[in-house]
Formats: C-alpha cells, structure tokens, sequence
C-alpha cells in the first residue's frame, strides 16, 4: 500500500463520524474472528486492531471512545460465540426462542470489556512504541477481568490465535495465556500505535510486529527442540469417544444403549492385550452414564466384568445425594471406579455453568436451566488433586472449568496430570468445540503436566506437558485413543509455581519503563 493511501485511509477512520466509527469497529470485530480456531488467520488482526486504533484518534467524548470498543466487541463476539445459540435447539420446544436473546445478552456483556479496552487507553497521551505497550497491557488486563469477574469467560482471549503453533505458546510457560494474549496484541497493534508518516520515514519499523512472532517462535522452537518425550511406561491411557448426539442423550430408552455403547468401545480399547502388564485407565466423558449411580448394584456388576483386573474406570455421570431436610442435591461429576466396580472416589463440579447447570438468582428470574431435570446442579467444593493407588496424582476437571488459566491445579499439592471430561455435543459442527480445544491446550504448556481430555462428540485427545497433542480423536468421530501417559515436566514451570503473580511483575516493570522513557524523551508527540 502507497504512502498516501495509507495517510488516506488513517484519515478516513479519525475523522468519521461516530456512527460511522461504531459501524467500522463492528465490521472489523467481525472479520478479527477469522482469526481463532478453527480457522486461525491470524494476520487479518493486522489489520482489524489497527483499524480499531485509528477509530479512537480525533475523539474528544469518551462515550465515544467506550463505544467504538463496545461495537468491535459486539461483532468480536458475535462471530465468535455464535455457536453458543445451538444449545437452545436441542429442547427447540422450551428454549429456542431464548436464543437471540440470551446471546444479544451475553455479547452485550463481554463486549463491556473491549469497551474499557478502548476508553481507557483513549486516556493515555503515550506515543511512539510506548502506545502499543499500554494498548496491549489495557487489554490483556481486560481480558483477566473478563475472566473473573462474576463467574468469568476468558472464551476466545487474543491468544487464542495463535494455538495453532507449539512453538508460538511455549510462552504461556511463563506468562500463562495472558502472556501470550499481551505479545500477540503487541504484535497486531503495533502499526497501528506509531504514527503512519513516522513509518514512512522510518520502514524499518514495520518489520518490528513480525519480529516479535519470530522471536516468541524461535523462543519455542528451542524449548521444544530440547524437550524430551517422556511416558510413565506403565499408565496406559484408553480415551473412549462413542459421539452420543444431545438430542438422543437423555431419552428414556436411549440410556441403557449409551451405557453399552461406551462398554463395547471400552472393550475394543484393550482387546488382545495381556491382562496385568500395564495399568489400564479408561476414560469416559462428561455425563457418559445418563442414569443415576447411586444403590445400582447391576452397573456395579457390569463395571465388573468388562474392565480388566488392571483397570479403572473413571466417567462422567451425575450425583445425587439427601441432605437433611430430605431435600435432595445433584452435582455434575466424575466417578472413580476400580475393577470390581467399586467406586473409589469422585469429584464434584464447581464451576458450573450459568443458566445451563443452574440459573442465578433463581428467586426473581423465572426460567429453567437448559440442562435436564427440574433441580439446579449443586457447586462441588473446589480445585482438588486426586490420588489413587498406583495412578500418578491428577487434577479433574468437567467441561468448561479446563478453560481458567490459573485455576486447574492446587500449588500445594501438584499433581502429575489433569484431567478434562467435556461433552460439546451441545454445540454440534461448529467453532465452538475447537475453541474449546484451544483453550484446553493452554493449561499443559502453562501447568507442565499432561492433560488427557475426553469429550462425547470430540475433541478427544491426550496433550503431553509441552502442549503437543500426542493423540486425538476429532469432531463427531467415534472411536478411542489407546497411549501412555505423558509425564510432568520434573522442574515445574514459572507460571504453575507463581501463576498469574508472574504476568502482573512483568507489565509493572513494563509500566515503569515506559513512564522512565516517558520522562527522558519529554514525551514529544509527532504529528500526523
């Protein structure tokens, strides 16, 4: 592109209208989402962040400027949650028409967040590389409160576009993914923070945004290329992926088909091989069971006769237990079994999902949750780490709760690996289940431990402690995954020691050197 149609085009952008502005940013929030998963191209941020920069120069309401954020945001997350709306087709009776509202609802929400990105840096007179550093660090701090406030999404973090290389989030090592949200948006604002005739005179400078990619990656490339590949030699690893749709999972007549259905992939799984040379652990996915556990002795009995003498079973299902008020509670969970069928242990859901496995404020809204029964599910008591026998120690983790950088491992008792049992059957053939995936990838490289996932319709995988998928099973297949399991990284990793404590000291160092290089420059500001 020539100088003077790049000036052109800057122009064009500040000196818009508002409205103009507002439907700008929404187009570019809608084409950034050809950047996460599936998809993952990434270069179109080069463009869509620039743009959204340019947008907020010549502003001098902030109102404005919140709102130019708020309208990216809006077609951000429209193109990139869209699939969220499919969950309310499964009981198309009751839920479809919620639909358009609660994504309305939801998008309207995130994209706050995005709107903060923008009215906030707006407030900054820092230029030069500087702006891009305080561009970059806004939304990223942004992004973490978007991950905690009330119950938290980091769905989609900017970061995300670049799960499709190991060596590009071998950072997350260190920064965990906000790190690797912050070098991303670095590297796409860039062009857009220093000025367009500085970049003229000064070409060289446009190289800079790449060359931060090629750094992360080389970073990478030599943490990987001096990885070893290491497997506890006994723990085999049999994911079970039997690709049960939701409409068809808790019908009446359909559970006891989906029970075999798992008993007879599980079979498969280990068929030919010597009964006592390995560990066998067999790994069944959220709710794989549709039926309630609890005095059924005939699924003992069954458990028993089809898992090996060195297995275990562990699957997802639903508890229920009697408090005392004879009320009774149910938990989204995972059971532990041995090969007797005995269930040795189980873990309970925490983070439940709004609306889906219970509404909030239940008193004044009156609506039912989009999951099956009447009751709310109850919230499980918190991150736990699981030891069993002879099992290397593992953090389990249902659905979602695998997506909280942070939030997967207790620090006090580190476990080997984690566990993630997920069903994305809700959200059919779309992006959604693959941006889950990507997600999900980020806690082995941030943790240093393996993740074994098991998802009803996929993506099924074993990922090892560097984030490298060693095995998986893709969407809407059926079949299993038979490996061993990766070990631990021994030394641990910088952000599984300090979690995000290691991000926060690097962007206040980072504050302070921009404020001392501020200071000594006079922050003299080049005209456009």
């Amino acid at each position: 592109m020539k100088k003077n149609s790049v000036h052109s085009l800057y122009l064009n952008l500040s000196k818009a209208s508002s409205g103009r502005k507002f439907f700008i940013a929404f187009l570019a929030g809608l084409l950034s989402i050809f950047a996460l998963p599936p998809i993952h191209f990434f270069l179109v941020l080069f463009l869509t962040i620039p743009t959204l920069i340019w947008l907020l120069d010549n502003i001098d309401d902030s109102r404005i400027s919140f709102f130019v954020g708020w309208f990216f945001g809006l077609g951000y997350f429209l193109g990139g949650l869209y699939w969220i709306a499919y969950s309310f087709f499964v009981d198309a009776d009751q839920f479809a028409w919620l639909a358009p509202f609660a994504i309305l609802a939801l998008i309207s929400l995130l994209s706050i967040f995005i709107g903060l990105v923008t009215l906030v840096f707006s407030k900054f007179n820092v230029f030069g590389s500087g702006r891009a550093l305080i561009f970059s660090s806004v939304w990223v701090i942004m992004e973490w409160l978007r991950g905690h406030i009330f119950t938290g999404l980091p769905w989609n973090l900017i970061g995300s576009s670049l799960t499709f290389s190991d060596e590009l989030i071998q950072v997350s090592s260190i920064f965990g993914a906000w790190g690797l949200s912050f070098f991303a948006v670095l590297s796409f604002s860039f062009l857009g923070c220093v000025r367009p005739k500085f970049l003229f005179k000064n070409p060289s400078y446009t190289t800079i945004p790449f060359l931060i990619l090629i750094i992360l990656w080389c970073g990478g490339h030599a943490r990987l290329f001096f990885a070893e590949e290491n497997f506890f030699p006994n723990i085999r690893i049999n994911i079970i992926q039997a690709n049960i749709q939701q409409e068809d999972k808790w019908i009446p007549e359909n559970r006891e088909k989906i029970f075999f259905k798992h008993l007879e992939i599980t079979r498969d799984s280990f068929k030919g091989r010597v009964e006592g040379e390995d560990l066998e652990l067999f790994i069944w996915p959220e709710t794989a069971i549709p039926f309630l556990l609890d005095g059924d002795r005939q699924v003992v009995q069954i458990i028993e006769k089809n898992i090996p003498e060195n297995g275990f079973l562990f699957s997802g299902g639903v508890r229920q237990e009697r408090i005392q008020n004879s009320e009774t509670s149910f938990w989204n969970s995972i059971f532990f079994f041995n090969n007797t069928g005995e269930k040795i242990g189980f873990y309970d859901k925490f983070h439940l999902v709004p609306f889906g496995e219970y509404v909030p404020f239940r008193k004044i809204i009156p609506f039912k949750k989009i999951t099956q029964g009447l009751s709310d599910f109850s919230s499980g008591d918190g991150i736990k780490t699981i030891h069993l026998q002879n099992i290397p120690s593992f953090s389990p983790l249902v659905c979602f709760e695998a997506i909280f950088p942070g939030k997967v491992a207790d620090r006090l008792d580190k476990p080997k690996w984690l566990l993630n049992v997920t069903n994305d059957a809700w959200f059919g053939f779309s992006s959604g289940p693959y941006q889950h995936f990507a997600g999900v990838k980020l806690r082995s490289v941030e943790e240093g431990v393996a993740l074994v996932r098991a998802a009803n319709t996929g993506i099924s995988a074993v990922i090892d402690s560097y984030g490298r998928v060693v095995n998986r099973l893709d969407l809407l297949t059926e079949g299993y995954i038979d490996t061993y399991l990766p070990k631990p990284i021994e030394s641990g990793t910088f952000y599984g020691k300090f979690g995000d404590r290691v991000f926060f000291v690097f962007l206040l160092i980072l504050f302070l050197f921009i404020k001392i290089k501020n200071k000594l420059q006079g922050n003299k500001i080049e005209k456009y």
